[in-house]
């Protein structure tokens, strides 16, 4: 609920020049029609809005007075005449309620620092508009659990899917899904100087971190995670693990299981004990695939180390140590890479120090592309000779 504003700061929001700028008469009638204070946009979204703009352009009739006896019993009441609202006053009221609702939505209290417009709501409408074009877009398919994409490799990009899907409150249903339903006191949690959001850093993670899970609207979107959980799910053995939370589409809950039971802390566990094996233990000889293939099996482990930090305590290995990982498991001895193995073990360029300098170093060298070229070099001389040696130097009658 947002404080009360004295006289002065509600002059100062209505009146001046770089907040709503509204002209005295067009404050009265837009007072008139129920929005006098900024309290009173809890009633006025965009549809009000257009409504009084409506009503304003129509004049009110004057009241005479009611006389008896010669004496005035009831004043006479002024016409009101018609005024309209231009446009730069239309689209600040309406961004002004906009961010009012926001705000509420959020668990934040509207202050006259909070709802300037200059410092604060003209900012937030730059990042609101590219928010209106997202929520506009068509909702991105949900990914499927499968045999390939189990759910370690499934669970980032059904995050990512809930990020990009917008539920009815305006907001990414990713946050039905976050760690903590609960929302940070202001005290703990304040406004950035001149932004509409706190240490989230915009205007839609600020959402995702604090729309409360009470609001009506809620369901709405908490039904519509659970949808996109069983589509996922659906004619897998991971089925069986959401269908508890099936009768009351309990979405968060439903994803919770998932994660409980199949990307717990011991799949990560394991994770990072195999990716840890392979960068340490794997071979290669050059004779079966390429050495850019083998760095990118390298980076791919190392990605997933990354990934696994995030719910295993361990210590990734260091640009020093990934670099060392590579050399000590290259074991073939083609004389032009261990020339470039020995440019890297020696920190030319910084090399030994930076994993994508030292692949980048010894792709041009790689043998097994080498030979493959080599190979494919050969064929073609071959191909290039069609001159036809008659049927007599072949034992079948054929032209050789």
């Amino acid at each position: 609920m947002a404080l009360p504003f004295t006289n002065a700061q509600l002059d100062a929001f209505f009146n001046n020049g770089p907040q709503m700028g509204l002209p005295a008469a067009v404050r009265v009638r837009l007072a008139n029609e129920g929005l006098a204070t900024v309290e009173d946009f809890e009633d006025f979204k965009q549809d009000q809005l257009e409504r009084a703009f409506k009503n304003m352009r129509t004049a009110i009739p004057g009241i005479p007075a009611v006389t008896a006896r010669r004496v005035t019993t009831v004043p006479a009441i002024p016409a009101i005449p018609p005024c309209l609202v231009s446009a730069r006053c239309a689209l600040r009221l309406s961004v002004a309620s906009v961010v009012y609702h926001y705000y509420s939505d959020i668990g934040r209290i509207q202050t006259p620092a909070s709802m300037d417009y200059t410092n604060v709501l003209r900012g937030f409408y730059v990042e609101w508009e590219s928010i209106t074009k997202l929520m506009e877009e068509d909702r991105p398919i949900v990914p499927v659990l499968s045999k390939n994409n189990t759910p370690l490799k499934w669970l980032e990009s059904f995050k990512d899917c809930t990020y990009r899907t917008f539920g009815v409150r305006n907001c990414p249903v990713s946050y039905i899904i976050r760690e903590d339903d609960t929302v940070p006191a202001e005290a703990d949690d304040p406004l950035q100087a001149g932004r509409a959001y706190g240490e989230s850093g915009s205007v839609i993670d600020e959402m995702i971190r604090r729309l409360n899970h009470t609001d009506p609207l809620y369901k709405s979107d908490n039904a519509l995670v659970y949808s996109m959980l069983e589509e996922a799910t659906r004619g897998t053995i991971y089925g069986p693990t959401i269908k508890p939370y099936a009768r009351l589409k309990n979405g968060p809950g439903a994803f919770q299981a998932i994660v409980q039971s199949h990307v717990g802390d011991d799949k990560w566990e394991q994770v990072k004990k195999n990716k840890l094996n392979f960068l340490m233990n794997t071979k290669w000889n050059g004779r079966t695939y390429s050495l850019d293939k083998f760095t990118g099996l390298h980076r791919s482990a190392y990605v997933q180390l990354e990934e696994a930090q995030e719910h295993v305590n361990f210590q990734l290995p260091t640009q020093h140590s990934r670099v060392g990982f590579l050399l000590d498991n290259i074991v073939n001895n083609d004389p032009d890479l261990r020339a470039a193995l020995a440019s890297i073990r020696v920190n030319t360029d910084n090399m030994r120090d930076d994993f994508e300098a030292a692949v980048a170093f010894m792709l041009p060298v790689c043998p097994y592309s080498k030979q493959r070229q080599s190979q494919r070099g050969g064929r073609r001389a071959e191909i290039s000779d069609t001159q036809l040696l008659g049927k007599g130097s072949s034992a079948t009658g054929v032209d050789l």
